[in-house]
């Protein structure tokens, strides 16, 4: 063989073993969810709530069609959150009574939320509330689908805020 084909399969051969090894790396059970890194999560919630990031939102919650976050489906809740964010101004998420436990293999992060929306003169509160949600080990697709890892994901939440359904229909 030509030196250039055994640099070829060279970088083949590496190239194979990164993957088999990011592989094996994320189909190993995630670490126990913990109150420190639920509070992470909740930070970066509240940032994507800032930003209007519909889809960073969505990252959190399990791509099951089965699963209801305050009575709709996953689709339904996207469209919902970009018409809302669309129709709002600068937004703060302000989050409070922060509680975080373990339950088996379910965990709950309770909270109470209250969002406010800015404008050049104005002040209002869009939603105010208290947040349920409830996290468990779902497989989550990856790398196109090509196969499917274990990650901590939101499989239902219930709040006492205002309804969706005022939010415009979905």
């Amino acid at each position: 063989m030509q030196r250039r084909s055994w640099v070829l399969l060279g970088i083949c051969m590496m190239l194979l073993l990164g993957l088999g090894a990011g592989y094996y790396l994320s189909t190993m059970a995630p670490p126990e969810f913990t109150d420190a890194e639920a509070r992470q999560v909740l930070e970066s919630m509240r940032e994507a709530v800032r930003r209007k990031s519909v889809g960073q939102l969505m990252d959190y919650i399990a791509p099951d069609p089965e699963v209801r976050i305050a009575g709709l489906r996953p689709d339904q809740l996207r469209v919902m959150l970009a018409r809302a964010f669309r129709g709002t101004g600068r937004l703060e998420p302000l989050t409070r009574n922060v509680r975080f436990q373990r339950e088996g293999e379910m965990a709950v992060l309770e909270f109470d939320l209250e969002v406010q929306s800015r404008d050049v003169d104005m002040l209002s509160t869009p939603y105010s509330g208290h947040v349920t949600l409830r996290w468990k080990r779902v497989e989550v697709p990856r790398l196109l689908g090509l196969y499917r890892a274990l990650e901590w994901r939101i499989v239902a939440a219930e709040h006492t805020g205002r309804d969706f359904n005022s939010f415009g229909e979905y």
